[in-house]
């Protein structure tokens, strides 16, 4: 399933998908996990994915589902120094924001958040999403975002810190001011 997902992406996209040779991939048999996170340990990247969810979607939504993942460290997502003035959820969504306007021509998940469900245009930067998702209800954005305080399920991964936007994608009424 994952294989077959990455054999894809390798062929359409191969730089997103050299970096899986770099990668760990750690295997949730739970749905409590959003579909899946990067995130680094001890100088190393690992992919989680929760397994039911990854299942249920199709390959081209597989495919989208690692390109998105693999496009954070290329982006320097995963350098949170960078954003600590700001508050982790909305860099979350930010970052998320900022990679699926560059993949806005695959077939992600239908659930995932993008600029459009915000009513924001596609290829800014991350700075630019946090800036823009100010004016938008801070309350609500948060319960967008999955930011558990340890990794338990992932023993290796108890001291890195993995925030995630939830693939929840908002109506315009719900997160607006």
């Amino acid at each position: 399933m994952y294989q077959k997902a990455l054999n894809k992406l390798l062929q359409i996209e191969p730089s997103l998908a050299q970096i899986a040779s770099y990668t760990t991939v750690e295997w949730l048999n739970h749905s409590r996990f959003p579909i899946a996170g990067i995130t680094t340990s001890n100088c190393k990247l690992h992919l989680i994915i929760s397994k039911p969810k990854f299942r249920k979607l199709n390959i081209d939504e597989r495919v989208a589902v690692l390109a998105h993942e693999y496009a954070h460290p290329l982006l320097g997502h995963l350098d949170i120094r960078r954003y600590e003035s700001d508050d982790p959820h909305l860099v979350a969504i930010a970052h998320d924001l900022a990679v699926n306007s560059l993949l806005s021509d695959w077939s992600l998940p239908k659930s995932f958040v993008t600029p459009q469900s915000f009513g924001l245009e596609c290829g800014l930067s991350t700075e630019q999403y946090i800036d823009k998702l100010k004016a938008f209800d801070m309350k609500k954005l948060k319960k967008m975002v999955f930011i558990p305080k340890t990794n338990p399920s992932v023993p290796e991964l108890a001291d890195s810190r993995i925030i995630i936007a939830k693939a929840i994608k908002p109506k315009s009424a719900d997160i607006n001011s």
